[in-house]
């Protein structure tokens, strides 16, 4: 899309969400667009507020950076006291929570889990965080992996968990996503996604005595739980079933199924009765009306109005004072910002850029914060399995050890003055543009590689051959003509 006409569409639509001063001395500039193709012929390196990454992206975050977590953050949370936000990893690294203090914005407790995944979940009265444990069966061999209930006062959860729960059929056929508390009963909703293409279930713990009252079956991979406000209807995204199950919890009996786009991730209930449903595979937002129990929008996250699957909508946050979803494009390293005040119509307003890979949202306190599950930052493994550098018996890393979380926040009344440079920047930092879906960039040489859709070539199979968790530097470096390290490769 024309960088024009992005920049036109988020001022006239700013302008509508009752803010002037779009633009002005306060905004950021953008950098320069850099020439399609440029940045994958550079090498990943640190840019002034930002990093050039080794696939061709670059990362510019708009937020100010908290701390350094775990890889992949699943998911984040503000204590209803808000004097802590915390945030839970379930990446190759150590799982467990980071617990900051949101007026200090400095790390207070970093709790170990042996397993960790997707669920937080506060108790009605703010005392208690559940979590869940994720898969018992994966290659960290916990002993268990249940729900974990922490105590919490002021700020500070107890460092060991002050009850769990637990599933009583094989731990290989248990992987804890979601998790929700009722609000009047002493009932714990649990999804357990499973560990193949099978339907599982929703699990109905009793808090009190910690026993399993029931499994409610949904459909393939139950992802995320939101509870409707009165506790009376438990929705429930299938990951794998392009749908969302809608649960009675007087009865616990579905009660409709409702479909969705592909990959449906996390969930979003605004106080109109909008549930907002991240569909990860298809660049989507699905907005079902819980009165009508129908879908009544399909909202596009892209930065572009022809780009292909892959901005990978994966985590929601509503700030209802402003009427606004903000919805973290994972690929994209950006933030979509949406004004949803229009029931009948929400407007894409602009984007945000992020760390890499934007992965977990919160809005408390003004602010939005958000988890990035690779940082902000690419680095170099001169430690690999094949390295010539790697002493014998020393540590054998890889990508997927080098990578950290990253958490990091700004205010949401700085968004209206500064969103139309952001977008100009979130749509630079990208490789991509639209003309690349129907031409190639020609070539200084004569090549048979066609420079356009349906141009044909003698060309009749391309294999391709991905070596997993490798750097460039360990596969390729001693290529003449690429921009390695030789001494890594291996």
């Amino acid at each position: 899309m024309d960088m024009k006409r992005i920049l036109g569409a988020t001022l006239a639509v700013v302008a509508g969400w009752g803010v002037t001063g779009l633009v002005g001395a306060q905004a950021q500039p953008a950098s320069a667009p850099r020439e399609i193709g440029r940045p994958t012929s550079e090498s990943p390196h640190p840019i002034p507020g930002g990093f050039d990454l080794p696939n061709g992206w670059r990362i510019t975050p708009a937020g100010q950076k908290l701390a350094d977590t775990g890889d992949l953050v699943m998911r984040m949370t503000s204590a209803p006291d808000g004097k802590a936000l915390i945030a839970v990893n379930a990446g190759y690294l150590p799982h467990g929570l980071t617990v900051l203090d949101p007026a200090t914005g400095k790390v207070v407790q970093r709790i170990p889990l042996k397993s960790a995944w997707l669920g937080l979940a506060w108790s009605p009265d703010g005392r208690i965080l559940y979590v869940s444990g994720g898969n018992a069966a994966g290659p960290r061999q916990p002993t268990a992996a249940p729900i974990y209930a922490f105590a919490y006062k002021a700020g500070r959860l107890s460092e060991q968990p002050a009850a769990q729960f637990d599933e009583s059929i094989p731990m290989q056929s248990i992987w804890w996503a979601g998790v929700v508390r009722h609000p009047t009963k002493p009932r714990l909703y649990a999804a357990n996604q499973g560990v193949d293409e099978t339907p599982t279930n929703v699990v109905v713990f009793d808090t009190e005595s910690g026993k399993l009252l029931t499994r409610i079956p949904v459909d393939i991979s139950p992802y995320q739980l939101v509870l409707s406000k009165d506790g009376g209807r438990l929705f429930v995204s299938n990951w794998s079933s392009r749908s969302v199950s809608v649960i009675d919890t007087a009865t616990n009996k579905v009660t409709a199924t409702i479909a969705v786009g592909a990959n449906p991730n996390d969930m979003a209930l605004s106080r109109d009765g909008r549930l907002f449903v991240a569909c990860a595979s298809d660049n989507t937002v699905h907005v079902i009306d819980t009165r009508a129990m129908r879908v009544i929008e399909r909202l596009s996250t892209t930065m572009s109005p022809l780009a292909p699957e892959g901005s990978k909508p994966n985590a929601l946050a509503i700030d209802e004072a402003r009427g606004v979803l903000f919805v973290a494009n994972g690929d994209n390293n950006a933030l979509a910002v949406i004004d949803i005040r229009n029931r009948a119509r929400s407007e894409v307003m602009g984007f945000i850029p992020t760390g890499w890979y934007p992965s977990a949202l919160s809005v408390a306190g003004g602010m939005v914060y958000i988890g990035a599950s690779k940082g902000e930052a690419a680095y170099p493994d001169p430690n690999g399995p094949h390295s010539p550098l790697n002493v014998a018996g020393g540590e054998r890393g890889s990508v997927k050890s080098l990578q950290t979380g990253s958490v990091s926040r700004l205010a949401v009344a700085d968004i209206p003055k500064r969103l139309a440079a952001w977008t100009k920047q979130a749509a630079a930092n990208s490789p991509y543009n639209d003309d690349l879906l129907q031409r190639a960039r020609p070539s200084a040489t004569p090549s048979i590689i066609p420079s356009e859709v349906g141009a044909g070539s003698p060309i009749e199979h391309v294999i391709y051959i991905i070596r997993e968790n490798r750097t460039y530097d360990q596969v390729l470096g001693d290529l003449p003509k690429g921009n390695g390290d030789p001494v890594l490769t291996g």
